[in-house]
């Protein structure tokens, strides 16, 4: 019997994968389920980790890609703002923990 746990990740994966591939094509389309997906890779990226309790390093490019998406467009509407700023504060803070529970 498969493990329930793999097969969750292997569809976020997927999903994320889709996500990443058509941002634009979806942001301009579709601003809403842009930033519910943008809000869900960035919600994934602050609860995944590799066995080491590192981040899933993959995500790194996207998560950030995706910001600079936003913060570079003059035309974003203020719920992209809202968002970036949620998932900005969300991953500094878990960052920010991380970080200073090491020191």
């Amino acid at each position: 019997m498969s493990n329930p746990f793999n097969m969750s990740c292997s569809v976020s994966i997927l999903f994320l994968m889709v996500l990443v591939s058509d941002r634009d094509k979806l942001r301009q389309e579709a601003s809403s389920r842009f930033l519910n997906s943008f809000s869900f890779m960035c919600q994934i990226f602050g609860i995944m980790r590799t066995q080491g309790g590192e981040v899933f390093k993959p995500l790194v490019g996207p998560v950030f890609e995706c910001f600079t998406l936003i913060l570079d467009d003059s035309n974003c509407d203020p719920d992209q703002y809202e968002v970036f700023n949620e998932q900005v504060s969300y991953n500094v803070t878990l960052i920010s923990m991380k970080y200073s529970m090491n020191k």
